[in-house]
């Protein structure tokens, strides 16, 4: 009985043996063509940014980094203009708070209140000084 046991056990052993070597056959297969694809994607990324740079450094001022780059791995960077920034921004019809345009700070009198006028640039004739 001992000795039957002994070899059902020495049985069990070996499947699983068998399960774990096949399993870890198959882990390294689809590891291989993961690494194969993403090989693949990197170096159409890399051809088609190299390929043309001036155009990807354009599209990268203008776009998400991640947008560009899922392009760039698919093997084409998109057109300019065609696609635009998702990401977080002033909304459209955003209007700079009183006393501010085109990032000129209006100068103000003595109480506090904004001058009339456009902003002056402290040293230009009429501009107050503190």
């Amino acid at each position: 009985r001992i000795q039957r046991d002994r070899g059902e056990q020495i049985r069990h052993r070996q499947m699983d043996s068998q399960r774990l070597i096949q399993r870890n056959k198959n882990l390294k297969v689809d590891l291989a063509k993961k690494q194969h694809l993403e090989f693949q994607r990197a170096e159409a990324a890399i051809k088609s940014i190299m390929s043309q740079p001036e155009h990807a450094q354009r599209l990268l001022d203008e776009n998400d980094p991640a947008y560009v780059a899922r392009s760039a791995a698919m093997g084409e960077l998109p057109a300019l203009g065609k696609i635009k920034w998702k990401g977080p921004c002033l909304p459209e019809k955003y209007i700079p708070p009183g006393g501010v345009s085109k990032g000129m700070v209006r100068t103000r009198d003595k109480e506090g209140r904004l001058m009339t006028g456009p902003p002056r640039l402290p040293g230009e004739e009429g501009a107050q000084t503190a």
